[in-house]
């Protein structure tokens, strides 16, 4: 979008024509002009007139939360709140980003305009706009400011540039991220041949050798049109037609040449599909796979195989026009005037991604050591060390996301035990992957287990002499079994939780639900001071492979030893009472149930820490997992509810 030139008064254009004006707007701020609504065909101040622009979309938003039925009690704090003074006040403040080695102050990231009434008896409302900041390659002021706009073209030879510099940025300067030396090929590689592309495609078999290679990470989105299988193989080891290949893989072929690396490796076409004993094998590898990758290509925007990544990104949607203001360059170059560039600020979500909607792309991204990812917006990068994202535009906000990334001990070759992590750290982190995970989408339910082996592999190297079963690790067992299924937000109403019809985990594990979880629990201070108020006594899953010791179990069964009482679940409130309160005035527990057909009243509470726990069915000789409570009143009376009842050994399957 082409910036707009304004007409300011003098009060706001002051605001970035001196070095002292500057200075001042990164630290407390400055005054704007004041005044009622510019009425047409008045003049007046540009900026007074978008800050008008601002109250507006304020008041309507104010407006349409409080018309909302669930807060229909509040209307009058819409009223309360809505800016109508006819002088509001505007308040313009910078920010410059992180204090990273070599910023300098002046090289501003964001404007914030900040604009609201103040009542004469004090007290008052305000709220602010934020907009990015940035110059244009060609303007005096990109000698100081340095992020640019985005370049909608991920294609062009300037982009293709930047990675390189990216690269070889990481590859020299970075000291968590691993060094570009050659690695043991992966069991099968697509040769892309020489830069120029004047060879096709071809499925190299390796024999041991190291050498360079990228790895691609993308949404399948259905049957793939062109895949590896016993009857293909050889055909495709001779060559592979560019022009068979769908979008996303002509792309990523075309983004291998470009940085002069010869093999890419793409599951469809390295792993043969329709053998099982082949797949099973690779999947044991995938972890080191997406490791020893000099890079992962994340076509994060293309939602099936067909879409491509390498189109043009569409420019900004925004309510409040671009704007240029005066920028008054520091010395040595004091005295000359250039132009910043205003925009209203996006914000960047990654999780709306296409990619990261998809439960198998997660293990590819947090197992990569760097990820280029084609976002919807623009090109974007992530390694072990810079976790934010670096490109114009957006310069300075995270990446965020449930899980980010792996820590540095994952990548670092014979890393201690426990990689220096403590068993907190090594905990916390899975049931972070896990909840991400979790709120994915799988194609096949029968991947739940599979999709996430690849990490859990990892975890296992860290984890010396711990026991992975079924998504759990047996150390902490019985923390990890406060998993919960949260009740849905307004997004997520057309989720589901439900249980697979076929068996695919103990009803322990979270992988035996369809569906979204979180972890309950007290975390603070565990394991050191959170006494646990059950004990394990054996744990045990059957693999459906040996060959995946992280995969799929086909049976598994828990002996817990613990305090257990019966207790009446209310299907309406989920609220737990004691038995004997026939009332049912004050309830004890506040229930979670794991499934959306699990309807029982009669429900055993496991007490596993403090107030917190598991409700349990019985199943003639053993229990069921259904939910997890968690204490309402903290009070005595309920502290004291499992003392009558002595603990006892369970079986849970």
């Amino acid at each position: 979008m082409k910036p707009t030139q304004l007409h300011l008064c003098s009060i706001c254009r002051n605001a970035t024509t001196s070095q002292e004006q500057l200075k001042a707007l990164i630290g407390k701020g400055i005054a704007l002009c004041r005044g009622p609504r510019p009425a047409p065909p008045e003049s007046g101040c540009d900026l007074r007139k978008i800050s008008w622009d601002c109250i507006d979309a304020f008041n309507a938003q104010l407006k349409s939360a409080y018309s909302s039925p669930y807060r229909s009690g509040d209307a009058d704090l819409s009223k309360k709140y809505t800016i109508t003074a006819a002088e509001p006040q505007l308040y313009l403040r910078a920010w410059n980003g992180p204090k990273e080695e070599g910023r300098e102050w002046f090289d501003i990231d964001q404007l914030y305009l900040e604009y609201g009434w103040v009542k004469e008896s004090g007290g008052g409302f305000s709220d602010v706009m934020i907009f990015d900041v940035y110059a244009l390659p060609d303007d005096p002021a990109s000698k100081y400011i340095t992020t640019r706009p985005i370049n909608p073209d991920v294609d062009s030879a300037a982009a293709h540039e930047q990675i390189r510099t990216w690269l070889s940025s990481c590859k020299e300067d970075h000291p968590n991220c691993p060094k570009s030396l050659d690695r043991v090929l992966p069991t099968r590689v697509l040769d892309v041949g020489p830069a120029g592309g004047s060879q096709e495609p071809r499925i190299y078999i390796t024999r041991g050798e190291t050498a360079q290679y990228l790895v691609l990470s993308y949404c399948w989105g259905g049957p793939q049109p062109i895949t590896l299988t016993l009857s293909t193989l050889e055909a495709k080891t001779k060559s592979i037609e560019m022009s068979s290949l769908p979008q996303s893989l002509q792309d990523a072929v075309k983004v291998t040449r470009k940085l002069g690396v010869r093999y890419i490796w793409i599951d469809a076409l390295c792993i043969i599909q329709d053998s099982t004993e082949d797949k099973e094998r690779e999947l044991k590898k995938m972890a080191q796979i997406y490791q020893n990758g000099l890079l992962t290509i994340s076509a994060a925007s293309a939602r099936t195989v067909s879409d491509g990544f390498l189109r043009n990104r569409e420019g900004l949607s925004t309510n409040i026009p671009t704007f240029c203001l005066p920028y008054c360059l520091p010395e040595p170059d004091s005295g000359t005037e250039g132009s910043i560039v205003v925009q209203e600020s996006h914000h960047y979500d990654p999780r709306s991604e296409p990619i990261n909607q998809r439960a198998w792309t997660l293990q590819e991204r947090l197992l990569s050591p760097r990820v280029l990812v084609y976002g919807t917006l623009q090109l974007l990068w992530q390694c072990q060390s810079e976790q934010l994202i670096r490109n114009g535009g957006v310069k300075g906000k995270f990446f965020e996301s449930g899980s980010e990334r792996l820590n540095a001990a994952f990548f670092a070759k014979d890393a201690p035990e426990q990689g220096g992590m403590s068993l907190m750290d090594l905990t916390y982190d899975w049931i972070n992957i896990v909840t991400d995970y979790t709120h994915r989408g799988l194609s096949f339910a029968d991947d739940k287990l599979t999709a996430i082996a690849a990490i859990a592999s990892d975890f296992r190297k860290l984890r010396m002499g711990d026991e992975y079963l079924a998504g759990i690790w047996r150390s902490s067992l019985v923390m990890e079994l406060m998993w919960m299924v949260p009740p849905p937000s307004a997004e997520e109403t057309s989720v589901t939780r439900t249980r697979p019809v076929e068996y695919r985990a103990p009803s322990w594990s979270w992988a035996a639900i369809d569906g979204p979880v979180a972890f309950g629990g007290s975390w603070k201070d565990w394991p050191e001071k959170v006494p646990e108020d059950a004990k394990i006594m054996r744990c045990e899953t059957t693999l459906r492979s040996k060959e995946v010791p992280t995969g799929n179990v086909v049976d598994g069964f828990l002996e817990i030893y613990g305090r257990a009482k019966l207790a009446y679940h209310d299907l309406d409130s989920h609220d737990i009472f004691d038995r004997e309160d026939e009332a049912r005035e004050r309830p004890i527990f506040k229930a979670y149930m794991d499934a959306e057909g699990d309807k029982e009243e009669d429900v055993y509470c496991l007490k596993l820490q403090g107030g917190y726990g598991i409700m349990l069915r019985n199943i003639s000789d053993h229990y069921e997992r259904i939910g997890f409570y968690e204490m309402i009143d903290h009070g005595e009376r309920s502290k004291g509810w499992f003392d009558n009842h002595p603990p006892r050994t369970l079986v849970v399957r």
